[in-house]
C-alpha cells in the first residue's frame, strides 16, 4: 500500500489540505508520500500508520512513546511525518532514546507551524550520539519549561551530520537549540528557523569544555533570533558558542547579542557576516563579541566579522595579555553605537584589520593591541574617533571623521602611521617669502609636526639657509637668510 492511500485511509480527502502551517509546499507534500510512518491523532489516540503497508504500528495516549517507537522500527533509517495537530510531548523524543534502539539517518518533519510540539519540563528533540538526522517544519513550544541549563527545545550530543530547518522554538526558556560535545561533533546546521528566548539562556548555544572534545563545521544561516524579556528576565545573548571550529554564523537576524565566548577554550576559523544584529527586546544593545577568558592556555585566532549591520550595540575582539587575539579582521560593517558610544574595541589582538566600517555615535578603540591596520573607517557624531591607547606599530590611514571633537585620541606608542585622514591633517605644506625676519606660518596640521622641511623650490632637496624654532601645535617658525621665496612641508606622525 502506498503511503498515499495510507492518507486517504486516514480521513483526508486531499493531500495538499493539511499542509496548512509555515513552510507548507509541494516538497512537503511529494515526502510525505514517501514517508517511513506518518503521526497522527484520532480522538484522543496517538496513532503511527507504516507508510509502506498502511498498518497502525503503534497507538497509544503518549505522543513521544508513539514517536519513539516509530522512529525505533527503522533500523536502516527513515523518514517519520508528524501531522498537523497539537500534540503534548512528555518526554523526549530521540533517534537516541532508549539506547539500545539508537537510530541514524532519520529525517522527523511536520507540516510547519501547523504540527505543534508542546514540550514538558525536561522534554525536548534529544539528538544523542546520533548521525544524519534532519529535523524539519515543526513548531516546538518550550513555553513549559521551568530549568535554564536542563531544559531545551532541541539538544544535540555528539552527534554528526546534523540538519534543523524551518523549526520554530518559541519561548525556550533555557536553551532553544543546544549543540555540545564531549568527545567528537561536526557537520552540525540550523537554518531557515525561528528562534525566541525568553532571557534565560541563549536561544542558540552551545559547545565544548572538554579539552580533548572537538566541535566543529557549525553553521547557523537565514535564522530570525530573538531574545525577549516578557518574563522580566534580562539576559540579552541570543547565539553564544564555546570552542568550536569552523563556525559560520551568515545572514541571521538577531535580537541581541552573538557571542563566541572562550570559557577556557577559544574559537577558531569563524565566520560572522552579514547579519542584522538589533538590541534585545529589554533594548540592552546588540552586539558581537569575541572574547578569551582569564584561565585560557591557547590563543583565539582567523575571526573573520565582516558585512554585519548593529543597531546601538558595538563589535569586540578581547583577547588576554596571556593570549592575545591573532590574525582576525573586522571588516565593512555598518554599526550605529547609539547605545554603547564605542562601536569596535579589540583588545590585547595582534595583526587584525579593522577596514571599512561605517559607524556613527561611536568610535574604534584598540588598547594593549599591536600590528593593527585601520583603514578606509568613516566614523560620524561621536566624541572620539580612534583612540590608540598608546598601542604599537598601529596603521591609521584614509579614515574619514565628521563631527568628532577628537578623531585621534591615545598617540605616544612607537611605529605609529597616522596619514592621509580627512578631517585629521597629518601633512601639509605652501609657500612664503623669505624676509630675513622670522615668519611665523600656520601648519594646519591636527598635532605638532614632528618632521618639516624648508626649501628654495617646492619638493626640492635643497634646503634653503634658515633658523627655525621648534614647531608647536599651530604653527612653525622660519628666519629666511634669503629674501627670496621659499617652501615649507610638515609632518605630523
Amino acid at each position: 500500500m502506498e503511503s498515499k492511500d495510507v492518507l486517504l485511509n486516514i480521513g483526508i480527502s486531499s493531500i495538499s489540505g493539511y499542509m496548512s502551517g509555515r513552510y507548507a509546499s509541494k516538497q512537503n507534500i511529494n515526502t510525505t508520500l514517501s514517508a517511513s510512518y506518518i503521526i497522527y491523532i484520532d480522538g484522543t489516540t496517538i496513532k503511527a500508520v507504516n507508510g509502506t503497508t498502511g498498518v497502525v504500528d503503534f497507538s497509544g495516549s503518549d505522543a513521544a512513546t508513539v514517536i519513539n517507537n516509530a522512529i525505533g522500527n527503522l533500523s536502516s533509517g527513515g523518514n517519520v511525518f508528524i501531522f498537523a495537530g497539537t500534540y503534548n510531548i512528555t518526554s523526549s523524543i530521540s533517534p537516541g532514546y532508549p539506547n539500545s534502539s539508537r537510530r541514524n539517518n532519520i529525517w522527523l518533519y511536520g507540516a510547519g507551524d501547523a504540527t505543534i510540539l508542546i514540550l514538558s519540563p525536561g522534554a525536548s528533540i534529544n539528538l544523542n550520539l546520533v548521525d544524519n538526522i534532519k529535523i524539519s517544519n515543526l513548531y516546538i513550544d518550550c513555553s513549559n519549561h521551568t530549568t535554564i541549563n536542563s531544559d531545551y527545545g532541541i539538544v544535540t550530543v555528539d552527534a554528526n551530520n546534523i540538519n534543523i530547518d524551518k523549526v520554530t522554538v518559541y519561548n525556550a526558556y533555557g536553551f532553544g537549540i543546544c549543540i555540545t560535545a564531549s568527545t567528537t561533533a561536526k557537520n552540525i546546521t540550523v537554518q531557515n528557523c525561528i528562534l525566541n528566548g525568553t532571557g534565560n539562556q541563549d536561544v542558540i548555544g552551545g559547545g565544548c569544555n572538554v579539552p580533548s572534545a572537538i566541535l566543529s563545521d557549525i553553521i547557523y544561516k537565514n535564522n530570525f533570533v530573538t531574545q525577549s524579556t516578557s518574563i522580566g528576565h534580562t539576559y540579552n545573548v541570543a547565539i553564544d558558542n564555546v570552542k568550536t571550529y569552523r563556525t559560520q554564523i551568515i545572514n541571521n537576524s538577531v535580537y541581541g547579542g552573538i557571542v563566541l565566548g572562550n570559557e577556557n577554550f577559544p574559537n577558531t576559523y569563524t565566520e560572522i557576516i552579514g547579519n542584522l544584529v538589533k538590541p534585545a527586546l529589554n533594548q540592552t544593545p546588540g552586539f558581537i563579541s569575541v572574547w578569551t577568558s582569564s584561565n585560557a592556555t591557547t590563543n583565539a585566532k582567523y575571526i573573520s566579522i565582516r558585512d554585519n549591520i548593529i543597531q546601538g550595540g558595538h563589535i569586540e575582539i578581547l583577547g588576554i595579555p596571556s593570549q592575545y587575539t591573532l590574525f582576525s579582521e573586522i571588516n565593512n560593517n555598518i554599526i550605529d553605537a547609539s547605545f554603547d558610544t564605542l562601536a569596535i574595541n579589540v583588545q590585547y589582538g595582534n595583526l587584525i584589520n579593522i577596514i571599512g566600517n561605517l559607524i556613527t555615535s561611536g568610535g574604534i578603540e584598540v588598547p594593549n593591541s599591536s600590528d593593527i591596520s585601520i583603514r578606509n573607517n568613516q566614523i560620524s557624531n561621536s566624541t572620539n574617533g580612534i583612540n590608540l591607547y598608546s598601542s604599537p606599530t598601529i596603521y591609521a590611514t584614509e579614515n574619514t571623521f565628521k563631527n568628532v571633537t577628537n578623531p585621534f585620541v591615545g598617540l605616544g606608542g612607537s611605529n605609529v602611521t597616522i596619514k592621509n585622514n580627512i578631517g585629521y591633517v597629518t601633512e601639509n605644506s605652501g609657500s612664503s617669502t623669505g624676509t630675513g625676519a622670522q615668519q611665523t606660518v600656520a601648519h594646519g596640521l591636527a598635532i605638532t609636526p614632528t618632521r618639516q622641511q624648508i626649501a628654495l623650490t617646492a619638493g626640492s632637496a635643497t634646503a634653503l639657509p634658515f633658523h627655525s624654532a621648534a614647531p608647536d601645535a599651530t604653527n612653525i617658525y622660519v628666519t629666511a637668510a634669503l629674501n627670496q621665496a621659499w617652501y615649507w612641508a610638515t609632518v605630523g606622525t
